[in-house]
């Protein structure tokens, strides 16, 4: 054991220097010849095979890379717009079966069969009729409900008016087309009324049949409007005529039929249900059919009350078929309703077709 006053790393021979010496030169070489090896891999393109491929002309090329400029619309109205436009494709790629909207004067109308299938003509039960009004797009999807339950559909589609040509029509395209497409059986007779803007029209009505000239005018009007469109015939709803008119309306429902029975058509008349201006037989002999309004026996503008009664319904049924041929008359129902108020007017608030 050394004496305590030596130091504890006195190295006299120098031999602990040598080795350190040693050590720190080994690792210098190692370091340099790892930093040799290092830049060499770097500096040096490898060495790899030749796959000998031809080149793509598709391929991007190195200006392709570049970020360009988004093409915007220099206006805001323009980006606005084609901000819409992309909405709008969007749109119409997500939403299924969109079918363009088109006017109805735009539908290419079906034209009838070439050999229309005869009409039913029921012997066990009634006529079944049914009215449709273009203004009401109920109507229409009623129409497609129930046309496999009828028999007539009665459409109106032309009113009186003033001036050369007597007549004005609106044909509901889907609707006649619905009709030729799925029962062309069925039999369409359009009606003509003397009804404008929502008024019955009794002076219009009196001028249009006031002499044989204005009468035949009109007759010739409706003959040229059921033949070109190959209707079954023609309803007649003309309502609220002068009294001093009646006689002239008789007068032109016999002309109207003899013209329309020579060319296999019908004429169907609706009257007012209980009217003493009316003379129900004599126009029932002028028609193919009577239409009786069974309805009205409360209105807008009269006493609150029912539009018909079960009592008054029966009884004027009875007075009127005094005179009538059943097989030769038609029932026509009213399905609406007014709510009434203490002010004594009524307002409608339900109607169905």
């Amino acid at each position: 054991m050394s004496s305590p006053e030596s130091p504890v790393f006195h190295d006299p021979h120098g031999r602990r220097w040598r080795r350190v010496r040693r050590v720190w030169l080994a690792l210098s070489i190692l370091v340099t010849a790892l930093a040799i090896v290092f830049i060499a891999s770097v500096l040096a393109n490898p060495v790899l095979p030749s796959f000998n491929l031809r080149p793509i002309p598709s391929l991007p090329h190195s200006a392709d890379l570049k970020p360009k400029a988004p093409n915007l619309p220099a206006k805001p109205s323009e980006r606005k717009a084609k901000k819409a436009q992309i909405e709008l494709q969007h749109a119409l790629a997500t939403t299924k079966y969109v079918l363009p909207g088109k006017r109805r004067a735009h539908i290419p109308v079906v034209p009838p069969p070439p050999t229309v299938p005869a009409p039913i003509v029921p012997t066990t039960r009634p006529l079944s009729v049914g009215f449709f009004i273009n203004w009401d797009e109920s109507s229409y999807e009623s129409l497609k409900r129930n046309l496999d339950h009828l028999d007539w559909v009665v459409a109106e589609w032309s009113h009186l008016q003033d001036g050369p040509n007597p007549l004005a029509t609106d044909i509901h395209i889907p609707a006649l087309n619905w009709i030729r497409l799925t029962r062309p059986e069925v039999r369409i007779l359009p009606m003509v009324q003397n009804l404008v803007d929502e008024q019955w029209q009794g002076d219009l009505l009196a001028r249009s049949i006031a002499d044989e000239a204005h009468r035949q005018t009109l007759i010739k009007a409706l003959t040229s409007f059921v033949q070109d469109n190959k209707f079954a015939g023609l309803c007649v709803d003309f309502e609220e005529p002068p009294t001093a008119a009646q006689a002239n309306l008789l007068t032109f429902m016999q002309e109207l039929h003899t013209t329309f029975a020579a060319k296999g058509l019908l004429v169907v008349q609706a009257v007012p249900f209980d009217d003493p201006d009316w003379n129900y037989k004599a126009y029932a002999a002028a028609n193919d059919y009577l239409m009786l309004m069974a309805y009205d026996q409360h209105w807008t503008g009269s006493d609150a009350g029912p539009v018909a009664a079960q009592d008054w319904f029966e009884q004027k049924l009875i007075t009127r078929m005094r005179d009538l041929d059943a097989s030769k008359t038609i029932i026509a129902l009213g399905n609406y309703g007014y709510n009434w108020s203490d002010s004594n007017k009524s307002m409608l608030v339900c109607e169905l077709p």
